[in-house]
């Protein structure tokens, strides 16, 4: 189980809004993260957040590809530049982007989410059924499926699933869709063409938008009635 601590201090400072910047965590320097806030953050309000792992530590890479998503949807993004494939404390890069954002920021607790590529998906996974302290509502998967410790405990977390139809993981994936679908549980699917890669910034959106819509059902996100207009129209 990942134990967050957090630690008291000085507030630290903020990036700019609107753009990309790499942020060295306050309790611990050699970890850090990518930030992208929304051009129209401010502390007088709660914000939702994604939290990505990328599988080499390329935290700025998925904020490339979905910043505009975040500028248009009002989410928070942080990717870590710590979490990668086979790295020796998968735990210790998670509780600092944690706790540093929320030493930073002020994020509503109801709408934080994980998302990563690959084994960085996992990572995503694992934070959402270990980590207590996190109360992670859900999870966007691009290009594999559930951690190797899955379990029952979290199986009504919103569970979003992107995937190549040239990826590898392609199965692995259908299968969790069958899983979750015999069993009645929250999920949605978006194969794409290309092999195994983050999704492109459309089946990221979709995914958004699909979190946004389950929030307003859920009631963590007040009724919108122009969006989920807008919708129904899509769909």
């Amino acid at each position: 189980v990942l134990q967050v601590v957090c630690q008291a201090g000085k507030e630290p400072s903020l990036p700019v809004g609107g753009k990309i910047e790499d942020v060295a965590c306050d309790a611990d320097p050699a970890q850090s993260y990518a930030l992208y806030l929304p051009s129209t953050y401010t502390a007088t309000k709660r914000w939702p957040i994604i939290y990505f792992f990328d599988p080499g530590g390329r935290g700025r890479r998925p904020l490339e590809l979905y910043k505009d998503i975040a500028e248009k949807y009002g989410f928070v993004l942080a990717g870590s530049n710590n979490s990668r494939n086979f790295s020796a404390d998968e735990s210790k890069s998670v509780n600092a982007i944690w706790q540093d954002t929320h030493q930073r920021l002020v994020l509503d607790g109801h709408l934080t989410y994980a998302s990563g590529f690959s084994g960085g998906a996992r990572v995503a996974g694992v934070m959402a059924l270990s980590c207590l302290q996190c109360q992670i509502a859900g999870v966007i998967a691009h290009g594999a499926g559930y951690p190797t410790n899955w379990g029952e405990a979290k199986d009504k977390l919103l569970y979003f699933f992107a995937v190549g139809d040239q990826d590898f993981n392609w199965s692995e994936v259908m299968m969790v869709r069958r899983q979750r679908q015999q069993k009645g549980l929250p999920y949605r699917v978006r194969v794409f063409s290309g092999p195994h890669q983050w999704a492109p910034a459309a089946v990221m959106e979709d995914a958004v938008e699909w979190l946004v819509l389950r929030a307003m059902r859920s009631g963590d996100r007040p009724l919108d009635t122009a969006f989920i207009d807008q919708m129904l129209s899509k769909m």
